[in-house]
């Protein structure tokens, strides 16, 4: 399966919310919510921030599922 079917199966919807981590532990630095998806990507907006946490390796999970 390439990138395009990734999102799809994931079952990112309008409304998700992410947490973001510096690490695989720790505490969380950041949180997103997902403000539009097509087939091949989503978008996010910021909702909180703690520094510069948006770089190669940061953790995201996902905190809430919209219905």
């Amino acid at each position: 399966m390439g990138p395009r079917g990734a999102l799809l199966n994931d079952g990112i919807k309008l409304g998700d919310e992410f947490v973001l981590y510096g690490s695989a532990v720790g505490s969380p630095e950041g949180s997103l919510q997902v403000v539009g998806v097509t087939p091949s990507m989503a978008a996010a907006r910021i909702t909180s921030m703690v520094d510069d946490v948006f770089h190669q390796g940061v953790v995201v999970r996902l905190a809430r599922k919209m219905p």
